[in-house]
């Protein structure tokens, strides 16, 4: 066996691998989980204030995996009723 061909065999084995990697980096970027989260009202306010649904969608080619919403738990006291009892206040 020559140089040569030893050269070209290396070449075609760099070229591969170059190409399997980028495969598999499209692959995955557009294959990707998306998720959506929207924020909804059902009805006007009222005296009890307007209840507030938070719609956490998962869609995408793949599912997305453990999903967590994060908020500050002062902030998120402050924005919604105080008393913890209330009707409209409920959790799925």
């Amino acid at each position: 066996m020559d140089a040569a061909s030893t050269y070209t065999s290396v070449a075609a084995l760099v070229i591969s691998l170059a190409s399997f990697v980028f495969a598999v980096m499209s692959w995955r970027e557009s294959h990707r989980p998306i998720i959506t989260v929207r924020i909804t009202t059902e009805k006007g306010g009222g005296e009890g204030g307007t209840p507030v649904e938070i719609i956490v969608e998962n869609c995408g080619n793949r599912p997305a995996k453990n999903i967590r919403l994060v908020v500050d738990k002062r902030e998120l006291d402050h924005a919604l009723i105080q008393d913890k009892e209330h009707k409209m206040r409920k959790v799925f």
